[in-house]
């Protein structure tokens, strides 16, 4: 799968990027998991926000801590059912005058050289119904109101698929962490 992941990194990441991320040898799981926590407490629970978190995740790592995370947009599989397919990127013609108002039924998580890390698939998984697939399986697996799923790639249990189809750029990243906030400080506001 590591393979897969490099072919995507070379389509839509500089060499410079790609060389980077392979080289980078990640052996501090306390980073990950802190920002991710900082994260899931930051943001407010709200349907659908698997992109604006990954995107959020990666720009904090890459910015505070040089750690070059990707956020990768792909297939979630749970025992051969496909719970999220994506067909497309994000899109990538984003500015601060952009309203998008397009359905993506993907999913986001970010990649470390090795790790997956997606930090909203337990939130995801709490708002189905709980007869739903994955609202069985996170819940039996793992428990209820867990924070990010983290797994070295190989490590992964078998039943559960993280298929990447596409990379999403720095541009994306950063539009995707903007927007982000915005949606934190409206929520403030409001609440």
């Amino acid at each position: 799968m590591d393979e897969m992941i490099y072919k995507l990194i070379e389509k839509y990441k500089s060499i410079e990027e790609k060389k980077e991320y392979m080289e980078y040898i990640y052996d501090d799981i306390e980073i990950l998991k802190q920002t991710g926590i900082d994260l899931l407490t930051e943001v407010p629970i709200l349907p659908a926000l698997c992109a604006l978190m990954s995107a959020r995740w990666a720009y904090i790592l890459n910015e505070n801590y040089s750690i070059p995370a990707i956020v990768v947009a792909g297939d979630l599989k749970l025992f051969g059912n496909t719970i999220f397919s994506c067909n497309s990127n994000l899109p990538t013609d984003i500015n601060s005058d952009t309203y998008i108002k397009d359905i993506w039924d993907g999913h986001c998580w970010i990649e470390i050289n090795g790790i997956v890390a997606d930090i909203s698939i337990f939130r995801t998984a709490g708002e189905q119904d709980e007869s739903h697939i994955l609202n069985k399986y996170f819940s039996s697996s793992f428990g209820k109101n867990k924070g990010a799923f983290i797994a070295k790639r190989d490590h992964i249990p078998q039943e559960l698929e993280y298929i990447p189809k596409y990379i999403l750029s720095n541009t994306q990243i950063e539009a995707l962490n903007n927007g982000l906030k915005e949606l934190i400080k409206k929520c403030k506001v409001k609440g």
